[in-house]
C-alpha cells in the first residue's frame, strides 16, 4: 500500500516536472537523508510469466554485491574492503518489456533513487536511457550490450559492465571465418539487442569476406511470428541451396518455437551447424524441459549446439568470485530485526546460502515489496552447489561500481532530486564521471571503462566458444542434461584489429587447438562444410565434365576428319593446312608489332577518314624538332597502321593550307622544342587547335643536346589565351629516347586520338566554320612568309598562289563543318589500356639460387620507396635497410639520385655509406680475380698432365687411365724405344701406393711424375673458389635518377654538383644511373627495366666461380665417356677427391 501511495504521489507531480515547475513536497520523498538510494531494475518475470531461476540468483548476486559494499567486505572484489557504504537500495522488475521498465524506473524515482543497476535487456535500456539523459539519472547496467548504447550524444550517463556487442559480434564473424566457412544466415529478434548486434555482424561479415546470405526477424513472445523466421531460411522450394551456418539471435522465450520448427525441417541434424551469442544459456534449455515447454528427445537433438561470446571464466576475479560463492563454513546468513531496521549481515560462503538468505538480501531494501518479482524460493540448495550463472557476475560489478562511485564521490548525496533541480543534475553528473573513472578486479575480470564512453573496456577479456554437450545429470536422478563446454578460447587482442574489427592479420597464426571432444549436431566430430560452397564445387564439376565431353566429343570429331582428309587427299589437306600456317604466322607477326586492347588482345580500330582528313596533326619546328616527329610518325605508322596521320613535309600541298588540314584533323600534336613558339608557321598551327577547341597532347623535348628546352621556359613563350588550352587539359607527355619510356609517349598519343572519338570534331559545326575562315585569315599575313620554306621558295608569286589556296580552304573547311555528320562513338582510352606485345615486361624473378638483397641507406632519401617497390615486382629480391646485417648471398646497393641527395648530416652519412659499399665491391672484383687465376693455372696444369701421359704412356695424375691411342701416336712420330719399353714397367710403378721407390724405367720419368703430383696437389688447394668474408658478394652499385618535381626530382647537373668531389674522382657515375618517374605508367616502364637490371645482377655468377671437379666436354657440358677421351679433346676440371 505504500509502493502504491507513492505512485499516485509521482504521477500526481508528473505534469509539473513536464512543465519544468518546482513541484510540491512530499514528505515521505522529500525528507531529508544522508544515505544513497539506488535502484536495481533487474530481469525476473517475462511480462508477468515465469522466467528461468536463473535470473533469480542474478538478482541474489546484485543485493549480496551492494551488502558487500555495506560491510566493507572484500571476499569477491578487494576495493570493497574497508568501505561500510551506507547504500540503500529499491528492487524493481522490468518484466522483459519496455514499458513495464519505463513504469520502474518511475517508481525508482518515486522511492528517492538516485542511481540505476539495469536494465538487462537493451530494448529496456534504450528508452529508459533517453529518460534517464531527461533526468541526469547514471545508469549501470549488467546486460544491455547493443551497440547504440555507444551513443553519447543520445546516453552520457550510461555505462555497463557487460562488453558491447560491436566486440563481441566481430569475435563471432572471425571465428565463423576461422572455421572456413563463407556463407551464413541469421535469425534474429525485432528489438534494439539484436538489431544492434546483426548491424555489427553484418558490417564485420563484409570486411571478413562472409555473406550473409538470409536474415529473418520474429517478434519478441510471438511463437508463431518466432516459427514463420525458421521457415523463411530455407523457403524457395527444394532446388534453392541454403545456407547450412544458422545464426540465432533470440531470448529463452521463443526458443520451444524456434527448435521445434527448426526440428521438422531437419535443420538440427547434419550438416547444419547453429551458433548464438549469450542471450541465452544451456542452462535455460533444462528449465524449458522441465517446464514441459520442450520434448526430451528436441532437448537430445541440441547436442552439439555452439556459442561465442566474452567469457569471464578465465579471469582471476571470477576466480575469487567462485571461490566465495563455493567456499565452506558452518555459519549462514541470517536476517536479524533490529531497532526498526533491517540489518542483513554476510557471515557464511555461497556454498552455505539458501534461498531463505537470498529472500533476506531482497527484503533488506526501501519501497515496494512483494509485488517486485523477486521470489528467491524458486531457487534450491542444489542450485549454491553448482556452478554461478556467468550473468550474475556482470549484476554483482554493476551494483559494486555503483558502490564504489558514490564512496569515491567528494560528498554524500541527498535526496533532493525533486526538490532541486539543479542540485540533483550536478549530483548526477558527478557521479556518472564517478563511474566511467573507475577500475577494480571484479567478478567478471578487470573492469574499466574505454576512453570517453560508457562502454567496458575488453582488456584481459577472451572470446570463449561454448559446446553443447550431453552429460549425467548427476543428483542420483538418472538422465542426462545440456552443458555448455568451452572447446575453444580466444584472445580478442589475437582477434580484432586495435580498432576493434573483425579479422585481424594475425588472427590465422595463434588460434589455440579446440578440444578433440567437441561434437556437432547429428553427433558429427567434424565441422560440416558450407553447403553453398559445396554445391558450388559440384556445379564446377559437372561444368568441367561437360567441358571435358565437348572436348573430348570435338576430338573424336576432329579425328574423324583428320583421317577422312588422308584418306581423301593428304596432298591437299597439307598444302592448307602450310597456307593457314603461313597466314596465321603473318597476321601474328603483324599484330605483335600493333597495339592492342590489353583486356581483349586485339587491335583498336579508327574510323576511317575520307580523303583530306586526319587523325592526328603534327606540329613542330624544323629547326629543333623535325627528327623527333619523324621518329613519332614512322613509330605510329606501325603500332597503328590504321592511323592516318598529317606530317607538313609528307602531307602539305600549299602553305595556305595549313589551317585547312588542322580543322580536318581529329587530335593535334605539339612538339615543343627550342624555338617552337617563335615559329610564325608554328603559331598558325596552335592558334587553330585552340580556336576550334581541338583536343590536344603536348610532347615535349627536354634533353638540350637533342633541342630541348626546360618545360618552363617553353611555358611562359607561349599566348596567354592559349595557355589553358594547351597546358591545362592534360599533362605535358615527355619524349625519351629509350625504347621502354618512348613506348609509353607513343601509347599516350594512340590514347588520346582513340578518346577524342576517331575522327569526329568536338567543337560545334558553327564555330569550326569561323575558326577556319579566322585561320585562314592569320595564314595570308605577310608575317608568315619565313613558313613558305616549306613547299619551296618565298617569291612574290608563291605569295599570292599561297593567298588563294588560303581562301579556298577556309571556304572547304566551312562547307565540311556544316555538313551533317553521324555521332560517332566516344572511346575513353587511357595509355595502360592499350600493350605491346614485345613492350617490356616485368622480371617474374630471380630462379632458383640464395637470392638477391637490394641494400638502401636511410640517409638516402626515397630509397626506400624504391627499394620496396622493386622487391615486391621481382621475385627473392629483398630490400633492406642499412646497416642491417645480410646472412649471405648476392648484395646489390642502392643509390637514388635526387635534389635532396648528399645534402647536409644525411648527406655526410650517405657519402661514407657509398663510399664502404664501392670498397666492398672492388674487393669481391679481386677476390673474384684471385679466384679466376687460380683455376686458369690448374687448367694449365691439367693440359700438361694429359700431354705428358701422351707422350709417355703413363699414368702420370694416378686415375688408371692412360690414352692409348695417344701413346700409339706417339710411337707412330719415332719416340724413342727404351721409353717405348719401359711403359708398363712404368705404369705398375706408378700404380703402386703412395710412398715408393721410383719407377723401374728410369728417373726421368719418375722425377716428372711426382712434379706433376705435387704440384697439382698444391694447386688444386688453390683452386678452389675464394668466397669475399662472411660469403657476401658485393654487387656494382645501382643508380636510380628520379626526374620528377613530386620525386624531388633534378636534372643530373644538379646532383654531379651536390656530390662529395672524393666520390666524383672514384668513378661513381661512370655507370648510366636508370631513370625514375612519378608518372603510373612512367613508374611501370621504369620498374620493369630495374627489375631486368635486378635479375641480370642476381642471377650471373663471378666468371672465376669454380663449377664443379668433373671433366665435360665444351660443346655439350657432359662428362664424357673413357674411351672417347682424345688430347685436345677435353676441357679439365679439377676432381674434388682424387688428385690430378
Amino acid at each position: 500500500s505504500q509502493a502504491k501511495a507513492e505512485m499516485l504521489a509521482f504521477a500526481a507531480m508528473s505534469p509539473q516536472l513536464a512543465a519544468g515547475k518546482e513541484p510540491v513536497c512530499v514528505p515521505y520523498l522529500c525528507k531529508e537523508r544522508q544515505a544513497e538510494r539506488t535502484a536495481l531494475l533487474l530481469r525476473l518475470t517475462n511480462r508477468g510469466e515465469a522466467l528461468p531461476k536463473l535470473w533469480q540468483g542474478v538478482a541474489c548476486l546484485a543485493l549480496l554485491a551492494l551488502d558487500h559494499a555495506r560491510k566493507g567486505d572484500g571476499s569477491v572484489i578487494p576495493e570493497l574492503a574497508g568501505l561500510n557504504s551506507s547504500i540503500e537500495h529499491v528492487l524493481l522488475d522490468t518484466r522483459s518489456d519496455p514499458a513495464s521498465g519505463v513504469t520502474a524506473y518511475r517508481a525508482a524515482r518515486a522511492n528517492g533513487a538516485s542511481s540505476i543497476v539495469g536494465a538487462a535487456r537493451s530494448a529496456v535500456s534504450v528508452p529508459l536511457g533517453y529518460v534517464e539523459t531527461e533526468d541526469v539519472m547514471p545508469a549501470v547496467s549488467y546486460w544491455s550490450s547493443t551497440p547504440a548504447l555507444s551513443d553519447q550524444k543520445l546516453f552520457p550517463l550510461f555505462a555497463r559492465t557487460f562488453p558491447s556487442d560491436s566486440d563481441s559480434a566481430a569475435a563471432m564473424v572471425t571465428v565463423l571465418r576461422n572455421m572456413g566457412w563463407e556463407h551464413f544466415s541469421a535469425i534474429s529478434v525485432a528489438d534494439e539487442y539484436a538489431n544492434g548486434y546483426m548491424q555489427a555482424v553484418s558490417r564485420n561479415a563484409a570486411a571478413c569476406g562472409l555473406t550473409l546470405s538470409r536474415v529473418s526477424t520474429f517478434e519478441y513472445g510471438n511463437a508463431d511470428s518466432a516459427a514463420r523466421a525458421v521457415q523463411g531460411l530455407v523457403s524457395g522450394g527444394a532446388n534453392i541451396v541454403t545456407a547450412n551456418v544458422v545464426l540465432l539471435i533470440a531470448f529463452d522465450v521463443d526458443l520451444p518455437a524456434i527448435f521445434a520448427t527448426a526440428d521438422e525441417l531437419g535443420m538440427l541434424d547434419a550438416p547444419y551447424a547453429w551458433f548464438a551469442p549469450d542471450s541465452f544459456f544451456a542452462s535455460d534449455l533444462g528449465a524449458l524441459l522441465a517446464a514441459g515447454q520442450l520434448t526430451a528427445g528436441l532437448y537430445g537433438k541440441l547436442a552439439g549446439f555452439n556459442q561465442v561470446f566474452i567469457s569471464q571464466k578465465s579471469s582471476a576475479g571470477y576466480a575469487r568470485y567462485a571461490a566465495a560463492r563455493r567456499q565452506a563454513s558452518s555459519l549462514m546468513l541470517t536476517a536479524v530485526m533490529s531497532s526498526g531496521e533491517r540489518v542483513i549481515r554476510y557471515e557464511a560462503a555461497w556454498r552455505q546460502l539458501t534461498p531463505e538468505s537470498c529472500e533476506a538480501l531482497g527484503e533488506g531494501g526501501v519501497g515496494p515489496s512483494g509485488d517486485n518479482g523477486y521470489n528467491a524460493s524458486r531457487l534450491t540448495a542444489a542450485d549454491f552447489r553448482g556452478p554461478p550463472p556467468e550473468v550474475g557476475s556482470y549484476a554483482y560489478d554493476a551494483a559494486a561500481a555503483i558502490a564504489l562511485a558514490i564512496q569515491n564521490c567528494s560528498s554524500n548525496g541527498t535526496d533532493g532530486a525533486l526538490r532541486d533541480h539543479a542540485a540533483a543534475a550536478a549530483r548526477g553528473q558527478e557521479l556518472a564521471a564517478a563511474i566511467r573513472g573507475l577500475a577494480f578486479s571484479g567478478a567478471s575480470g578487470e573492469v574499466g571503462f574505454k576512453q570517453g564512453l560508457g562502454d567496458r573496456a575488453t582488456n584481459g577479456l577472451d572470446i570463449a566458444m561454448f559446446n553443447w554437450q550431453l552429460q549425467p545429470a548427476g543428483g542420483g536422478g538418472g538422465g542426462e542434461k545440456l552443458a555448455d563446454v568451452a572447446v575453444l578460447r580466444y584472445s580478442l587482442s589475437t582477434l580484432l584489429t586495435p580498432g576493434g574489427e573483425a579479422c585481424a592479420q594475425n588472427a590465422t597464426s595463434s588460434l589455440p587447438e579446440p578440444d578433440p571432444m567437441w561434437v556437432w549436431l547429428g553427433g558429427g566430430s567434424s565441422p560440416p562444410r558450407d553447403r553453398l560452397v559445396v554445391e558450388r564445387e559440384r556445379l564446377a564439376a559437372d561444368l568441367a565434365a561437360s567441358q571435358q565431353r565437348a572436348r573430348e566429343a570435338e576430338e573424336r570429331e576432329r579425328q574423324r576428319q583428320v583421317v577422312l582428309g588422308a584418306v581423301l587427299g593428304p596432298a591437299l589437306l597439307l598444302l592448307a593446312a602450310g597456307v593457314l600456317l603461313v597466314v596465321r604466322h603473318f597476321k601474328l607477326a603483324k599484330r605483335r608489332r600493333q597495339l592492342v586492347w590489353r583486356s581483349t588482345r586485339k587491335p583498336p580500330r579508327l574510323r576511317s577518314k575520307a580523303s583530306g582528313e586526319y587523325h592526328l596533326f603534327l606540329s613542330h619546328t624544323w629547326s629543333s624538332g623535325q627528327d623527333q616527329v619523324h621518329m613519332i610518325k614512322r613509330r605510329l605508322a606501325t603500332l597503328a597502321p590504321q592511323m592516318k596521320i598529317f606530317l607538313d613535309v609528307d602531307d602539305l600541298e600549299e602553305f595556305g593550307t595549313l589551317a585547312d588540314n588542322v580543322a580536318a584533323s581529329d587530335v593535334v600534336l605539339l612538339f615543343l622544342s627550342r624555338g617552337y613558339f617563335a615559329s610564325k608557321a608554328c603559331k598558325i598551327e596552335y592558334t587553330a587547335a585552340c580556336r576550334l577547341g581541338k583536343p590536344v597532347v603536348v610532347v615535349h623535348e627536354s634533353d638540350e643536346n637533342h633541342g630541348g628546352a626546360p618545360l618552363e621556359e617553353l611555358r611562359d613563350q607561349c599566348p596567354d589565351e592559349c595557355q589553358s588550352h594547351l597546358f591545362g587539359s592534360r599533362a605535358v607527355v615527355p619524349w625519351l629516347r629509350s625504347a621502354p619510356f618512348q613506348l609509353v609517349t607513343l601509347k599516350k598519343i594512340v590514347a588520346v586520338v582513340l578518346s577524342a572519338g576517331g575522327g569526329e570534331a568536338v567543337a560545334e559545326p558553327g564555330k569550326q566554320a569561323g575558326g577556319g575562315g579566322e585561320i585562314a585569315r592569320v595564314a595570308s599575313e605577310p608575317s608568315t612568309l619565313p613558313r613558305e620554306s616549306r613547299v619551296g621558295g618565298s617569291s612574290s608569286g608563291k605569295l599570292e598562289r599561297a593567298k588563294a589556296a588560303s581562301a579556298e580552304a577556309a571556304r572547304r573547311a566551312t562547307a565540311r563543318a556544316m555538313a551533317p555528320r553521324a555521332p560517332a562513338k566516344k572511346v575513353e582510352c587511357e595509355s595502360a589500356d592499350l600493350y605491346l606485345h614485345k613492350e617490356l615486361k616485368p622480371a617474374a624473378g630471380l630462379g632458383p639460387g640464395p637470392g638477391l638483397t637490394l641494400l638502401y641507406s636511410r640517409h638516402n632519401p626515397g630509397a626506400r620507396r624504391v627499394a620496396s617497390q622493386l622487391a615486391a615486382t621481382v621475385a627473392g629480391c629483398v630490400a633492406v635497410e642499412a646497416p642491417a646485417s645480410v646472412g649471405g648471398g648476392r648484395v646489390l646497393p642502392l643509390l637514388v639520385l635526387n635534389a635532396r641527395t648528399f645534402e647536409g648530416a644525411d648527406g655526410e652519412a650517405l657519402a661514407g655509406e657509398v663510399c664502404g659499399w664501392r670498397a666492398a665491391f672492388k674487393e669481391t672484383v679481386r677476390a673474384n680475380e684471385r679466384t679466376r687465376q687460380r683455376q686458369e693455372a690448374a687448367s694449365g696444369l691439367a693440359k700438361l698432365t694429359n700431354r705428358l701421359e701422351a707422350l709417355t704412356g703413363v699414368d702420370v695424375d694416378g686415375d688408371g687411365d692412360v690414352n692409348e691411342k695417344c701413346l700409339a701416336e706417339a710411337e707412330g712420330r719415332g719416340c724413342s724405344l727404351t721409353l717405348g719399353s719401359n711403359v708398363q714397367s712404368g705404369q705398375d710403378s706408378l700404380g703402386e701406393a703412395s710412398g715408393r721407390a721410383q719407377p723401374k724405367h728410369g728417373g726421368a720419368v719418375g722425377e716428372a711424375s711426382e712434379r706433376v703430383r705435387s704440384s697439382s696437389s698444391a694447386s688444386g688447394a688453390d683452386s678452389e673458389s675464394e668466397e669475399p668474408a662472411g660469403g657476401v658478394e658485393m654487387g656494382r652499385l645501382l643508380l636510380v635518377h628520379m626526374l620528377e618535381p613530386e620525386d624531388d626530382g633534378c636534372r643530373f647537373e644538379q646532383v654531379m654538383a651536390q656530390t662529395p668531389q672524393h666520390l666524383v674522382d672514384d668513378k661513381l657515375y661512370s655507370q648510366i644511373a636508370l631513370p625514375w618517374f612519378h608518372a603510373p605508367d612512367y613508374r611501370a616502364a621504369a620498374l620493369a627495366v630495374l627489375s631486368h637490371t635486378l635479375v641480370k645482377e642476381g642471377s650471373s655468377a663471378p666468371s672465376s666461380r669454380a663449377r664443379g671437379g668433373t671433366r665435360w666436354w665444351p660443346s655439350t657440358r657432359r662428362a664424357p665417356a673413357t674411351e672417347r677421351r682424345a688430347s685436345g679433346r677435353l676441357m679439365f676440371r679439377r676432381r674434388s677427391s682424387a688428385p690430378v
